[in-house]
């Protein structure tokens, strides 16, 4: 699971996000177990009116 991103406009051409993320594992027959818990941190970069990715780093 992931939850929606905290978007942040720096300029007209950066930005930065936040988003964080659980994952489960779900044995045979069992409830879903939480196995892990993280965060993204993406840095946006526009060029040529197309907004990419920087830098995507999850801390875990």
């Amino acid at each position: 699971m992931v939850s929606q991103p905290l978007v942040t406009i720096h300029s007209p051409t950066t930005a930065s996000a936040q988003s964080y993320m659980r994952v489960y594992a779900t044995p045979h027959g069992e409830p879903p177990q939480l196995k892990v818990v993280g965060k993204y941190s993406d840095q946006f970069i526009c060029n040529n009116d197309q907004w990419k990715f920087k830098t995507r780093t999850c801390e875990i």
